[in-house]
């Protein structure tokens, strides 16, 4: 048999098989019909499937041995089904996250993403100005004045191009905004903090936490908040710096080509000091 006959020959098969079942089905009550409903039309979409396939002689051969080769690509099917079902959930979460952070932006068009690290106060939305890049350290999501202000993107970068954004935001003395980054110093906060999500109006991220370390701007000479559009030799000297004045080692490999959020508040070891967190995009 030619590979064009062997394919009509195992399709003609499968597709008896399909009849046969759905035959069977219909000898059933309506209720026990109902609980079958989900595997007729997963092996309805096997015979769709093979209707666009071409496959080798050797494949055809192998399929036509079986008695019931769609219950076999069924059952192989449900084997990879967990991983359909977490697809699925992703698909519907990320719908939702585009159509809530969507409403975010019709209310203010400065909004860039949201901010989160689970189990601690910091959960916001986060801003960007490059005209009057500080607007957001005194002003509300509604454009009032607040000392609390929102937390906000450096004007050098261009979230979606740059391969470190960088965010600022206040240490409070309630402990709101991003006065948690602190605990970071402390290496068990690490070790139950390690993902930070920051998700933008084009899709989800989650980010590991490669470096945390304090930061004296009255003496150090190292500008972490300007690199953030870095050529290979800028990414590898930017984490030189970093991993030098890092409090401890988190072990996380990091290389050219990966995208890093770093984030900034401020911090009273030292005069006009600054806390800084370096993660990198893992997902």
């Amino acid at each position: 048999m030619t590979p064009e006959e062997l394919n009509t020959a195992i399709y003609h098969k499968m597709e008896a098989e399909q009849d046969s079942y759905r035959d069977w089905l219909l000898t059933l009550p309506p209720d026990e019909i109902l609980q079958h409903a989900y595997e007729y039309a997963v092996r309805q979409d096997i015979l769709f499937a093979m209707e666009d396939l071409e496959l080798q002689p050797e494949q055809c051969q192998a399929l036509m041995k079986s008695p019931c080769p769609v219950a076999d690509v069924l059952r192989d099917f449900e084997k990879l089904e967990l991983g359909y079902m977490e697809t699925l959930r992703d698909c519907i979460e990320g719908r939702a996250d585009k159509l809530k952070y969507g409403a975010l932006f019709e209310q203010n068009n400065d909004f860039v993403g949201w901010i989160s690290i689970d189990e601690t106060s910091i959960h916001y939305p986060v801003m960007q100005t490059p005209d009057n890049p500080d607007y957001y350290l005194k002003h509300g999501f509604d454009k009032a004045y607040s000392n609390y202000g929102v937390p906000y993107i450096d004007e050098g970068c261009a979230p979606g191009l740059s391969n470190n954004i960088v965010i600022y935001g206040h240490h409070m003395n309630d402990g709101t905004m991003f006065a948690d980054l602190c605990g970071y110093a402390d290496r068990g906060f690490y070790e139950g903090h390690k993902t930070i999500r920051f998700d933008t109006l084009s899709g989800s991220g989650e980010y590991e936490v490669v470096a945390a370390f304090r930061f004296n701007t009255n003496r150090d000479t190292f500008r972490y908040n300007e690199y953030t559009n870095m050529d290979e030799a800028e990414f590898a000297e930017f984490l030189e710096n970093v991993r030098a004045r890092a409090l401890y080692d988190t072990d996380m490999e990091v290389e050219y080509g990966d995208t890093l959020l770093t984030l900034s508040t401020c911090e009273y070891t030292y005069k006009n000091g600054r806390f800084v967190v370096v993660a990198k995009k893992v997902g």
